[in-house]
């Protein structure tokens, strides 16, 4: 009989809840401090040092482009040394630059203080976190991926006000210095006790649970491997750039359309839930649900998101129907990454196919902010959104096209010899 997700929850070792817990908490704390606080403080420093808004968001995007450049020698030194020295040391640099934009005198400092950052990014939030945890979860890697993904989504839930409440009575400076207390005080001890000191070996067994297990990869042939990854970071930076253009516009947008700043409010404030809620509806699958499955999903529901936006008139039921659907998409992508990635291509070398899967995702997380600007502002509401749904539709399209590779493959996984793979044939 199948099991349900309820049902393999229940199997999972209490040593494993253990760990989740504590890097789940971590990642709350990393995400929040690392990722999140900007669009609280952005304005402010802006304001502050006497320049631009976009000029001050360009320093956002520097992080993330640094985090893209530095995530696949990243994910090559989780694969060879382990999570614990990669999550410890994203703590320790993280608070470094966050203690260099809290002290920062002009501009110069706070973008030197922003690519910092953007090693720190690399080095603690999901890229790293979801390699990390395999390392220890051996074969219920996937359901400990989606467990450590609901931890992470309540990160702007707490810190957003935290962050608000910190700049209000002591300044952005201050937000900025308790934040790199968190990572030192929380994220590092963290990372030091839930992981341990060295990886465990990859090696063939009969896939019981210890240090030995191994997850083999599909049996593809290389050049369908190397198509497999090329479509699947298609669609995973397809989705990260229509998330990140939207999570900065979304409420000018709203505006633009005719909704009252109040209902833009309402609808934006269901995003959070509904991805919690896509979360939880990818677990329901069960773990004998291919993650191809939850990965055709997430595709399809992101264009069918912003098609209610552009042919429904324009009212709350209208977008609260577009925000659960987006967000319920945006959910289950964080999930794909990890799962889909771990199901392509094995266990050997996960952590730098993440790190690959990191350069084009972080640069359309980078660029969408700005893209956005400029068709916004020449074009309107509507263009902007044509925009999101033709980038959108090209990720739905290639992972149809990762499903059919995955066809391919007809030989049942678990009667595949484990493959050491070279993740630099991807």
């Amino acid at each position: 009989m199948e099991e349900t997700g309820a049902s393999a929850l229940r199997l999972i070792p209490r040593a494993l809840w253990a760990t989740i817990t504590l890097l789940g908490i971590g990642q709350i704390c990393a995400w929040g401090t690392l990722y999140y606080s900007f669009a609280v403080t952005g304005p402010l420093i802006a304001r502050e040092f006497g320049i631009a808004l976009p000029s001050a968001v360009l320093g956002y995007s520097a992080l993330l482009v640094a985090g893209a450049f530095a995530a696949p020698t990243v994910g090559r030194t989780i694969d060879r040394l382990g999570g614990r020295a990669v999550l410890a040391g994203g703590a320790v640099v993280g608070a470094l630059g966050l203690t260099m934009i809290g002290l920062a005198p002009g501009p110069l400092v706070y973008a030197i203080g922003c690519l910092i950052l953007g090693i720190a990014v690399a080095m603690s939030l999901y890229d790293a976190a979801f390699p990390a945890l395999v390392q220890v979860a051996g074969p219920n890697s996937n359901r400990a991926i989606t467990l450590l993904t609901l931890f992470g989504g309540l990160a702007s839930t707490f810190f957003w006000p935290i962050a608000a409440a910190i700049a209000a009575r002591w300044g952005w400076r201050a937000t900025y210095l308790s934040f790199a207390a968190v990572n030192i005080c929380v994220c590092l001890p963290i990372s030091l006790i839930a992981l341990p000191r060295r990886p465990p070996l990859h090696v063939a067994t009969d896939g019981a649970l210890g240090s030995g297990w191994s997850r083999p990869p599909l049996p593809l042939s290389p050049e369908a491997r190397r198509a497999a990854f090329i479509c699947f970071a298609l669609m995973v930076a397809a989705g990260n750039f229509v998330f990140a253009g939207l999570a900065v516009h979304l409420l000018t947008i709203l505006g633009a359309l005719g909704l009252s700043e109040s209902a833009a409010i309402i609808i934006g404030m269901i995003v959070g839930p509904a991805q919690v809620i896509g979360r939880i509806g990818e677990m329901s699958l069960g773990p004998r649900a291919r993650p191809i499955l939850a990965g055709r999903i997430s595709a399809a529901m992101q264009p069918a998101s912003i098609a209610v936006l552009i042919f429904a008139p324009v009212g709350v039921a209208t977008g609260g129907i577009f925000a659960a659907l987006y967000g319920m998409a945006n959910g289950i992508l964080t999930i794909v990454k990890g799962t889909v990635s771990l199901f392509l291509f094995g266990s050997a070398g996960y952590g730098e196919i993440l790190g690959k899967l990191s350069v084009p995702s972080l640069g359309a997380r980078a660029a969408a902010p700005l893209v956005y600007a400029y068709v916004f502002t020449a074009a309107g509401p509507i263009p902007t959104l044509i925009l999101s749904a033709v980038v959108s539709l090209s990720g739905t399209m290639a992972m149809e096209l990762v499903a059919r590779i995955a066809s391919q493959a007809n030989t049942p996984v678990g009667d595949v010899d484990v493959e050491m793979v070279d993740s630099g044939d991807i």
